[in-house]
């Protein structure tokens, strides 16, 4: 006997369906980690 049961990911079935929307929800979160890591960087406070 062999299973057949395959699941289907949502984030899968985004990129093979919807490429577009797949790659540029992808780069948003990349850029907004990025922003997100940029906030926390040390700003030089002389003046």
């Amino acid at each position: 006997m062999e299973a057949r049961y395959q699941e289907k990911s949502m984030l899968t079935n985004l990129f093979t369906e919807n490429k577009l929307w797949g790659w540029f929800g992808l780069t948003l979160i990349t850029i907004s980690i990025g922003i997100i890591l940029w906030s926390f960087y040390p700003k030089d406070e002389s003046k």
